[in-house]
């Protein structure tokens, strides 16, 4: 590539860093969605990643012996290409999450309706702890954008309610919010 030749000192350095940051970020997407189960965008992902790797890594092979700057300027954008892959994905909230409530059975019809009333499914279940106490436990799905909000509803409701978050592979049937 011709016009990566001309490229010295400062220039070449930030046009390292940024190419590698935005292939790791790609990377991270790519993992992403593909695990997500869609493969579409993962592929698309994935071929930008790989054409920003030959590139970027041609040319901090090309005279690495006089420029070993390039090697330290390569590492440090894969680790911040880490950090924003993660936060891209993050903020992007790919996919569906269940939400799992232990809560004192006064405190449990409160959680359960609060969630439906915001629009959330909610499966209620009565159970007791070990020393005999009722307890109710509320499951509900959604996606994982919605988390927060869900988060807020139970704490608000119940704050000494143990609560446990996982991620869902694939959902069949049920309710599902899918707006917010």
């Amino acid at each position: 590539m011709a016009f990566l030749q001309g490229l010295t000192g400062i220039w070449l350095y930030l046009f390292i860093f940024l190419g590698k940051l935005i292939e790791v970020a790609l990377n991270t997407l790519r993992v992403t969605f593909i695990g997500k189960g869609q493969r579409k965008l993962g592929l698309l992902f994935g071929a930008g990643e790989v054409l920003l790797w030959v590139i970027v890594t041609s040319t901090v092979l090309n005279g690495i012996s006089e420029d070993p700057i390039k090697i330290i300027v390569y590492c440090a954008a894969f680790v911040t290409g880490i950090f924003l892959g993660s936060k891209i994905e993050e903020t992007m909230a790919v996919g569906y999450t269940g939400i799992q409530v232990v809560s004192l059975k006064n405190d449990g019809a409160d959680v359960s309706h609060a969630l439906w009333a915001a629009g959330y499914g909610v499966t209620i279940l009565e159970g007791h702890s070990v020393d005999g106490n009722p307890r109710e436990l509320i499951f509900t799905q959604m996606l994982r954008r919605n988390v927060p909000d869900a988060l807020r509803i139970v704490k608000e409701n119940d704050p000494d309610a143990v609560i446990s978050v996982s991620t869902i592979d694939r959902s069949v049937g049920g309710y599902l919010k899918n707006s917010k």
